[in-house]
C-alpha cells in the first residue's frame, strides 16, 4: 500500500513539474520575471498593510493625538530594568 501511495504521489509531482515547465517555456522568462515581481509586490504591501493596521490599532496613552512622538516622550516609554541605577 506505502509502495502504490509513493508511485502515485511521483506521479503527481511529475505532472504538475511537465505542466509548470510547459507554462515557464510558453510564458518566457522577461514575463515570468515580471509576473514574480507583481506577485512580490502584492504580497508585500498587504503584509505592510496588516502591519500598519494593527501598529495603528494600540491606543498610545501618552499621545492620544495619535501624532509623532517626541524624543523625550519615547524615551520615557521604555522600560527600564535597572532603575536603581539610574538613581
Amino acid at each position: 500500500m506505502l509502495h502504490r501511495l509513493k508511485d502515485s504521489v511521483s506521479s503527481f509531482a511529475e505532472t504538475v513539474a511537465a505542466r509548470a515547465t510547459a507554462l515557464a517555456r510558453r510564458v518566457g522568462p522577461k514575463r515570468g520575471i515580471v509576473a514574480l515581481g507583481v506577485v512580490a509586490v502584492a504580497v508585500g504591501a498587504s503584509v505592510v498593510v496588516r502591519y500598519f493596521k494593527q501598529r495603528g490599532a494600540e491606543p498610545d496613552i501618552e499621545n492620544p493625538s495619535g501624532g509623532a512622538r517626541t524624543k523625550k516622550q519615547r524615551r520615557r516609554a521604555r522600560p527600564h530594568e535597572d532603575a536603581a541605577h539610574l538613581h
